[in-house]
């Protein structure tokens, strides 16, 4: 009779340890990471087409509409030194302007990083800089990293 209750308990202990190991599988699965623009670059080749959040801030004069209803748009994202070709599918945020910090989310094509998310990155108090501040932007704003 006593080995009764113990098989209960290692059966029962078998399924929640398979469960756990499940539940990890799939959270491992759906883990959107995010990467600066220069270690997105130096691994777009392992990359392939996963998906990931790529973060940096927008060259200034490099946003171009590309279809005819504005919701495609083509920018280019730097960090670091480095720059990424990005094409966007979608509507962009009011804020999103040259020098803006974005997150984007997408994949790799090619040399170009497709998204279809946008994200504008800012404080709690975000103020656009005025007229006079746009026109210096610096090469890394702060909070992209």
């Amino acid at each position: 009779m006593a080995r009764r209750p113990r098989a209960r308990y290692v059966a029962v202990a078998v399924a929640c340890l398979v469960a756990v190991v499940v539940m990890i599988r799939l959270m491992a699965d759906n883990t959107v990471f995010l990467e600066p623009v220069s270690e997105a670059v130096a691994k777009r080749d392992e990359q392939g087409s996963r998906a990931f959040r790529m973060g940096g801030s927008v060259v200034p004069g490099s946003i171009r509409e590309t279809g005819d209803d504005g919701r495609d748009i083509r920018f280019q994202l730097t960090e670091g030194g480095v720059v990424a070709d990005v094409a966007f599918s979608g509507s962009p945020p009011d804020l999103f302007t040259d020098c803006a910090p974005v997150v984007v989310e997408g994949n790799w094509e090619g040399t170009t990083f497709v998204s279809d998310e946008l994200l504008i990155k800012h404080g709690n108090e975000y103020e656009p800089p005025s007229d006079t501040a746009a026109q210096e932007c610096p090469e890394e704003p702060e909070g992209v990293r």
